[in-house]
C-alpha cells in the first residue's frame, strides 16, 4: 500500500501484485514473473506501451524490468487444468480480494 500511494498507482496498476500475493503467497522478488503472467493475460497492453515491473525481496534483493509491447496483447484464455478451472491468473482477478486493511 505504501508504494501504491507513493507512486500514485491505481487499483488496476496494483492488481497484478495483489493477485500474485493472494494466489501464490510471498514469493519474494520472484513474484515479478507471476505478475508478468497476469499482465500478459489481462489483455491491457497495446502496441508501444511500456510496463515497469519492480519486485522487492528480503535484504537487498530487487528485480526490475521494463517491457515494451510489440503487438496488441489479446486477452488470453489458457487451457483448463485437470480440476476444470482455467490456469490464467487474469481470469481470477475479479474474485480476488484486492483491498488490504
Amino acid at each position: 500500500d505504501v508504494f501504491e500511494k507513493a507512486l500514485s498507482l491505481t487499483e488496476r496498476d496494483i492488481a497484478p501484485s495483489r493477485n500474485t500475493l493472494y494466489r501464490y503467497g510471498n514469493v519474494s522478488s520472484a513474484s515479478i514473473w507471476y505478475e508478468f503472467e497476469y499482465v500478459e493475460n489481462s489483455g491491457y497492453l497495446r502496441r508501444g506501451q511500456r510496463t515497469w515491473q519492480i519486485a522487492f525481496g528480503s535484504g537487498f534483493k530487487c528485480n526490475s524490468a521494463v517491457w515494451v509491447s510489440l503487438v496488441n496483447q489479446p486477452e488470453c484464455r489458457l487451457p483448463e487444468n485437470s480440476n476444470g478451472s482455467s490456469s490464467s491468473t487474469a481470469d481470477e482477478a475479479t474474485s480476488v480480494p484486492v483491498s488490504a486493511p
